[in-house]
């Protein structure tokens, strides 16, 4: 079992951050982190949506602009480090984030006391 902040598998979501300079790998790049999530049929990707450029509120390493792209996905906790790893040595990305989607629940009725 997976020591650490990921664990069991649930909906996620995922933020990149590109730099706006190398878009014609892009779709490769975003291929094979999605490869990572999806290894051995562990996880899937149920919704990808790219945002596009955008003018940042601040410069990050040197860049005003940057290109967003939002992911939801599924995936065994245990692939999610060496997603990580491979987000954080590739160059093009300026800033990640993934977080766990709490899922929704309704209730049936309100309680009363």
């Amino acid at each position: 079992m997976t020591k650490g902040r990921w664990h069991g598998s649930s909906l996620r979501d995922r933020l990149h951050l590109r730099s706006c300079a190398g878009r014609v790998r892009d779709h490769e790049r975003l291929e094979r982190f999605h490869a990572l999530l999806t290894k051995d049929s562990k996880g899937s990707i149920t919704n990808v949506a790219q945002w596009g450029k955008r003018s940042l509120a601040y410069p990050i390493k040197k860049k005003d602009t940057g290109f967003y792209v939002v992911a939801q996905f599924e995936t065994a906790a245990e692939l999610l480090p060496e997603y990580e790893r491979a987000v954080k040595l590739d160059e093009g990305v300026l800033r990640f984030l993934v977080w766990c989607r709490k899922a929704f629940r309704r209730s049936r009725s309100p309680r009363r006391s």
